[in-house]
C-alpha cells in the first residue's frame, strides 16, 4: 500500500478528491495515479486521516460533508 497526494481534482472510485487530499491505495493504483499526473507519492499520515478499528486508514476528502451535518431519513 502506498499513500498518494492528489495534485489536481480527480474522481477516484466515485469519490471526488481535491488537490492536497491524500489516499492510501494499492501500489499499482498509486503508480497509475502518478503516471496520469493527478497525484504524487508521499509518505506518512496527516490530520485528515484516522485509523479505523480494523487497522486500515480512512481518508476523508475535503469535499465530503461531515458526518455531524447529515441527518438520518425517517420512514413514515
Amino acid at each position: 500500500m502506498k499513500t498518494v497526494e492528489f495534485t489536481k481534482k480527480h474522481n477516484y472510485g466515485g469519490v471526488p478528491f481535491e488537490p492536497d487530499d491524500r489516499l492510501e491505495c494499492p501500489d499499482d493504483r498509486a503508480a497509475l495515479l502518478v503516471q496520469a499526473g493527478v497525484a504524487k507519492e508521499v509518505s506518512g499520515r496527516d490530520a485528515g486521516e484516522e485509523l479505523a478499528g480494523n487497522g486500515k486508514r480512512n481518508f476523508t476528502p475535503k469535499t465530503s460533508p461531515s458526518a455531524s451535518s447529515e441527518k438520518p431519513s425517517k420512514r413514515d
